[in-house]
C-alpha cells in the first residue's frame, strides 16, 4: 500500500508511503525474477470497497490513485518505478550465475546478476536490505544513498552506469581494473534496487 492504516487490509500495520511502496514493488519484482518466479503487481489502481465488504474503506495498493467513483486521479511513484524496470528488462534477460560481484560493504544487502540475451552484456541489481535508520527490513521513505564499491569478475560490461530504478536517474561510476577484475566505485546504494548496467542498454 501507499499509505498506512488500511483498515483490515494486508500490511496495514506498517507506516507505508508512496516511496516505500515503490521500493517494495521493485524489490519483490527483482527478487522474484532472480529466483525464476513469475510475478505481478497488485493492483493497477486503488480498490474502493463497499460497506458490505469486510474491508470498509480504500485499499491503497494500486499503482494509480483513484477516487471513490473509481476515476483515476494520478499515477503514484510506484507506477513510474514499475515502468522504469519494465523499460530496461524484457523476457530475454536471463539470470547470470557465472559472474561474481562482491559489494565491499558491511551492510546487509541483496545482489543479483543478469545477462541481456540480445547484446550479451551483463548487469547486476543491488540494494541494502535495511534502511539507514534500521528497522525490520521493510523499506522506509528516505532517499539518502551510501556510496559503495564493488569488485567485479567475469562480468561483460563495457561502460557501467548506475540506474536508480525508483526515480529513473542515472549516475556515472568510477571504474578501475587490476589483474582481470574491475572495481566500480561511487555506486549509489540504498534500500531500493539500483541497476548497474551498460550505458548502451539505456535510451538516455
Amino acid at each position: 500500500p501507499s499509505r498506512g492504516a488500511a483498515g483490515g487490509a494486508a500490511l496495514a500495520d506498517h507506516s507505508w508511503t508512496e516511496v516505500s511502496q515503490a521500493k517494495w514493488d521493485l524489490r519483490r519484482m527483482v527478487g522474484d525474477k532472480a529466483r525464476g518466479i513469475p510475478t505481478t503487481v497488485f493492483t493497477i489502481s486503488d480498490l474502493h470497497y463497499s460497506s458490505v465488504d469486510h474491508i470498509q474503506n480504500t485499499n491503497h495498493k494500486g499503482l494509480l490513485e483513484t477516487d471513490e467513483q473509481h476515476n483515476v486521479i494520478r499515477a503514484k511513484q510506484a507506477y513510474s518505478a514499475v515502468r522504469n524496470l519494465s523499460t530496461v528488462w524484457d523476457e530475454t534477460d536471463a539470470i547470470n550465475t557465472r559472474s561474481s560481484v562482491k559489494l565491499l560493504s558491511s551492510r546487509h544487502h541483496s545482489l543479483y546478476c543478469f545477462t541481456d540475451s540480445g547484446s550479451g552484456l551483463d548487469s547486476f541489481v543491488l540494494w541494502h536490505d535495511t534502511p539507514l535508520a534500521g528497522g525490520n527490513g521493510a523499506p522506509d521513505s528516505g532517499s539518502k544513498f551510501v556510496y559503495e564499491c564493488a569488485q567485479v569478475n567475469n562480468l561483460n560490461i563495457k561502460d557501467p552506469v548506475a540506474l536508480d530504478l525508483r526515480t529513473g536517474l542515472v549516475y556515472s561510476l568510477d571504474v578501475s581494473s587490476s589483474e582481470g577484475s574491475l572495481t566500480l566505485s561511487h555506486i549509489p546504494v540504498y534500500d531500493s534496487p539500483v541497476f548497474v548496467i551498460d550505458r548502451s542498454l539505456l535510451n538516455l
